[in-house]
């Protein structure tokens, strides 16, 4: 838009404008800004004299602004490109700026100039404070941007009998008192719509409600129908519950009163009316009480048979307006103006209710001093920081959310309700990037609580069951993590069996990614576990994690050493299990004999304790399918079950048999590559030469080159070449070794 002052003239970069009023207010200074911002002033003396004082900037930037805002009164004003043009110049261009606390209180009336600050003409749609607030405007003659201002004081102009405007069509939608009373006391009202919702459809016919709740709503539509055709035309409504439907005022069709579409599907309730070419003021009144609802307008046009099957009027036969888009807004005071879009991803519904996945963003930043800060306030205490979040709403009710920006000690807030404007895709927790979008919004949450309070204290079931939706094995640290050391206590309070779901997931996912953390989370575990085989279980785990983590087979013995009581009041597998451990840690030291012998005995003694025992050996070779089927369908804790079952009942498979293929893909899978390692090298260094050795090789090299380990690596390709020097996987010791 074009300035009219000197001063401002003297400035060609409105950066530099904002970065005084930084200056002005408290904002840190960026030194390497500063030469070249003085060099696109004019008069450098002012400047500097400006520059000595913290008031002077913010005076020259209040006369800049000044100077370019058309309208002094206003304290906002907004940016506008139209996207579409309307149909008919009567219809005008409809634009929705966002309220909920940014506009002025009170009456107000929108000001609109085209790009030579030229008043087009325009009025009032709906305004409703705590959502927004619709306008239409004349298009301009040239151009495509516009600037609103909105004047407080005087009485807003609706779309009345006198209006010059044909906008269109539109939609007002309201929850609570559900008549068609109440929807035509709705369309009285000035500005139309205090308490509803608003929005521009294509045509009136809709079986939810587009802009929210659905249980107990009305609707209210307003258009214009362009006629091209003069004739008789049957119009009629199918509706569920209630519905008027009127032309310039005139009802034409009508079915009031409680009901489904049954009695009226085939447009009993209706009437002929002879229309000439022309444009006519279109209103359709509807309410809805049940789980069912219908808002539909149908039509026999001129030429139709009088026993065809009423249809659907269309889109073409309304006058449609065009559209605008908000491109930036800017507030008098230079403070940045909060304003945020809400857009619903999908739903989970594990439960009693849906979760909504809800993405909220913060609108027109890049106009905004770059140390602004955004802050969320979802009630409740919670509130989070930044210009985007992931939050999760249950059920269908609109939730109150807040957004308020501050750069310095200018700032803004914003408050209006979030709510679907449509049904959602339903998510699917097996899809691992759904998953990570619900924990994502779950990890916002959690960190919306202080730190002095527990996060998931107010959780619901619904919450909790999507938590357990979303919980797969290694996946999702940073939220189990803020719901372990944070909210332990309300873990605790879970059923048992999602409890220890959660705990197995939790100490798995520690061991990959935070292996420091595991030993003092195990202690704390044992220690409030009281279940005896789940104490042994994670006293078993804490030996693994000496064994394989901390590479300490020491430790790992000693430790299991302690364990003999706890084995035996575990059950009759604890000794079994134990033994086994005794086996392993002979086997990753090299002791492949002591280690044989540690799994026959563990073997035995299985067997013994069971009746069934060769019944069951012939499932020795039916494990290893298991285990792969599991692992290529990313079902890990089916795959760890069948690998739990099978080193019980065939521990010496594990010297020379499949179950260290299938431990190491099991870990592979699970991103622990340095377990599988580990495991395939213990395996290698064990056997002579089987079947098994050159796939065991192959991933032990996929392995090592991961994790970028040359000498072992190095080690690993001189043995390749030495067993199997004809085989493929030769050549690529070759190409590891440089030859």
């Amino acid at each position: 838009m074009a300035t009219t002052n000197a001063a401002v003239a003297q400035i060609s970069n409105l950066r530099f404008c904002r970065f005084l009023i930084g200056s002005a207010s408290g904002l840190p200074r960026r030194q390497a800004g500063w030469k070249p911002a003085i060099r696109q002033v004019g008069n450098l003396r002012y400047v500097a004299a400006a520059l000595r004082y913290s008031i002077a900037p913010l005076l020259l930037v209040v006369s800049a602004v000044a100077a370019d805002w058309a309208v002094p009164e206003s304290p906002i004003r907004f940016e506008l490109k139209i996207t579409d043009r309307p149909s008919a110049d009567c219809a005008g261009i409809v634009a929705v700026l966002p309220d909920g606390g940014l506009l002025p209180p009170g009456a107000f009336s929108p000001i609109v100039l085209d790009g030579e600050n030229k008043k087009l003409s325009a009025e009032t749609l709906w305004h409703n404070p705590r959502e927004g607030f619709a306008l239409v405007f004349a298009r301009p003659t040239e151009g495509d941007r516009v600037t609103v201002y909105l004047k407080p004081g005087g009485r807003p102009t609706g779309p009345g009998s006198e209006s010059p405007f044909c906008a269109s069509l539109l939609l007002y939608t309201q929850v609570g008192d559900a008549s068609l009373e109440a929807a035509q006391r709705l369309a009285a009202e000035q500005p139309t719509g205090k308490s509803a919702r608003f929005g521009l459809v294509d045509a009136i016919a809709h079986m939810e409600n587009p802009f929210g709740a659905e249980d107990r709503y009305l609707s209210y539509y307003r258009g214009w129908l362009d006629v091209a055709k003069e004739g008789a035309y049957y119009f009629a409504t199918i509706s569920d519950d209630g519905s008027e439907f009127r032309i310039n005022g005139n009802a034409v069709a009508a079915w009031p009163g409680t009901h489904d579409r049954s009695g009226g599907a085939k447009g009993q309730h209706g009437k002929s009316v002879t229309l000439k070419a022309g444009q006519y003021l279109a209103e359709y009144f509807h309410f809805s009480t049940g789980p069912t609802r219908e808002m539909h307008l149908v039509w026999r046009s001129p030429g139709d048979s009088p026993d065809a099957l009423p249809q659907t009027v269309p889109a073409s036969a309304f006058v449609h307006s065009g559209a605008a888009r908000i491109v930036t807004a800017e507030s008098k005071s230079g403070a940045p103006v909060t304003a945020f879009s809400s857009e619903v991803a999908g739903y989970l519904w594990v439960q009693d209710k849906p979760v909504n996945l809800f993405y909220l963003r913060a609108l027109f930043t890049e106009s905004h001093p770059t140390n602004t800060v955004y802050v969320w306030d979802f009630g409740d205490g919670l509130q989070a920081k930044g210009k985007a979040v992931a939050w999760l709403f249950e059920g269908s009710a609109p939730r109150e959310v807040t957004l308020g920006a501050a750069a310095g000690r200018a700032g803004t807030r914003s408050t209006r309700s979030v709510y679907a404007e449509y049904t959602p895709s339903r998510g699917d927790a097996n899809l691992r990037s759904e998953r990570e979008d619900y924990r994502v919004a779950l990890l916002w949450r959690c960190r919306a609580v202080t730190r002095n309070r527990r996060p998931c204290a107010d959780w619901s079931s619904d919450l909790w069951a999507t938590l357990l939706a979303v919980t797969w094995p290694y996946e999702g640290l940073d939220l189990l993590r803020d719901v372990f050391e944070r909210s332990r206590a309300d873990v605790l309070t879970l059923k048992t069996e999602d409890r220890r779901y959660l705990e197995d997931v939790f100490v798995d996912l520690l061991r990959r990614d935070d292996p420091d953390r595991v030993l003092p989370w195990l202690e704390r575990l044992t220690k409030e576990e009281t279940d005896n085989a789940r104490r042994f279980h994670w006293q078993l785990t804490a030996v693994d994690s000496h064994l394989y983590e901390r590479d300490d087979w020491k430790q790992a013995k000693a430790l299991a050493e302690s364990l003999e009581g706890l084995a035996n009041a575990a059950g009759p597998e604890g000794a079994v299990r134990l033994l086994v451990r005794y086996g392993d840690i002979a086997r990753l030291q090299g002791k492949y004999d002591d280690a044989r012998k540690l799994y026959s005995q563990a073997q035995d003694r299985f067997q013994k304790s069971r009746k069934d025992w060769r019944a069951d050996a012939v499932r020795q070779t039916s494990f290893y399918e298991m285990a792969q089927a599991h692992i290529e369908q990313g079902l890990l804790n089916e795959a760890r079950d069948v690998l739990a079952r099978w080193e019980i009942e065939f521990p010496l498979s594990k010297l020379a048999g499949d179950y260290p293929i299938a431990e190491a893909e099991y870990y592979i899978a699970a991103g622990c590559r340095a377990r599988a390692a580990r495991t395939l090298r213990a395996y290698r260094q064990g056997v002579d030469l089987t079947e098994n050795l050159p796939h065991a090789m192959e991933l032990e090299l996929e392995c090592l080159e991961k994790l970028n380990r040359p000498d072992q690596l190095r080690e690993l390709a001189v043995d390749i070449k030495k067993r199997f020097p004809n085989l493929e996987l030769a050549r690529e010791a070759d190409r590891l070794l440089g030859r």
